[in-house]
């Protein structure tokens, strides 16, 4: 049935494949990242073709307040890179702030 629904090139399809990838909310940052990953790519798959700058603008206005620093960052130090490229960088970011949280509780619980 995916394949069906996503497969035909036409409007309905492409406003569908958008309607999903618009409807994206950020609940955990693994998630949220795959959830851009599979809409962006229906968007693909049904040739809806939107300037990539469209695309990252899109997905960092989705971002909690708590990822405004990387919003920033993100602006204007890779303004030019797109979606894939923030996509990755907000999982490498993730994952060094988890390592740094898991370090910070071991050590403290060293100290204990």
């Amino acid at each position: 049935m995916f394949k069906e629904k996503y497969m035909s090139n036409d409007i309905s399809s492409q406003a569908l494949a958008f309607k999903k990838f618009s409807q994206v909310k950020f609940t955990t940052t693994l998630d949220f990242i795959q959830e851009i990953r599979t809409t962006a790519s229906k968007m693909r798959l049904v040739v809806l073709k939107l300037e990539e700058s469209a695309l990252s603008i899109m997905v960092l206005r989705k971002l909690p307040s708590e990822l405004d620093s990387f919003v920033q960052v993100m602006c204007h130090g890779f303004q030019n890179k797109g979606l894939n490229f923030i996509l990755k960088k907000l999982e490498l970011d993730y994952v060094q702030c988890k390592l740094n949280e898991d370090t910070r509780e071991t050590v403290t619980a060293l100290h204990s």
